[in-house]
């Protein structure tokens, strides 16, 4: 089931009661990562399958020695639907989540320069 970009978020957000989009971030890191996080808001792992279905991490970047760049990439099969937490990374603080937005894959060709 394919929903368009705006209901999938409004429905994330309804789930989360409001919360902001780092919140939520947060909250999606904690599971993903089978830990909890106190500054993560309180919500149980098995109301978000209700609510959202199964979800589980495809794809990750960022992290120590990768810049400050930082997101992960979080799939819903339920609604054919990629979820994108992006953030920052600094080795003397950790990551901090900014936003959520909806994503798509796309194949691309590139092309690299090794030495001969």
């Amino acid at each position: 089931m394919t929903i368009t970009r705006e209901e999938f978020l409004a429905k994330v957000k309804e789930v989360f009661e409001n919360a902001g989009d780092e919140s939520i971030c947060r909250w999606f890191e904690a599971n993903l990562e089978g830990w909890r996080d106190n500054s993560a808001i309180e919500v149980e792992e098995q109301e978000i399958i209700d609510k959202l279905g199964e979800f589980k991490e495809v794809d990750s970047f960022g992290g120590e020695g990768s810049g400050d760049q930082y997101w992960k990439v979080i799939y819903f099969p339920k609604y054919e639907t990629y979820l994108q937490l992006d953030g920052w990374y600094a080795s003397h603080y950790g990551h901090e989540w900014n936003s959520i937005f909806i994503v798509v894959p796309k194949e691309k060709t590139i092309t690299v320069y090794e030495t001969a």
